[in-house]
């Protein structure tokens, strides 16, 4: 999962887009759009992170980078490792060994 710090001119430039939205009505409006067209005449500083990445795009995906991360949650994950290996076993929780 990711996320964004920006600054306020590529909010404005954001706005800008939504505006141009309501006037035409297609496609969406994405905030990597806003930030490329400012960054075509402004500096844009971005940050390399470790790690795994998680698109979270559509549902599966979105699904999948919350059970990563919830798994890795030291009070959730043993729970949700326990469930896993019942559901595994026995295709049902509170049935598995």
């Amino acid at each position: 999962m990711g996320g964004y710090v920006v600054t306020p001119a590529i909010i404005d430039e954001l706005r800008e887009q939504t505006n141009r939205w309501y006037e035409h009505r297609t496609g969406e409006v994405y905030l990597t759009d806003a930030i490329n067209a400012y960054a075509a005449g402004h500096v844009v500083y971005g940050q390399v992170i470790s790690g795994r990445w998680y698109d979270t795009g559509n549902p599966a995906d979105y699904l999948t980078a919350q059970f990563a991360s919830a798994l890795a949650h030291p009070e959730y994950g043993p729970l949700l490792r326990r469930l896993a290996h019942e559901l595994g076993d026995n295709n049902r929780p509170g049935t598995g060994t």
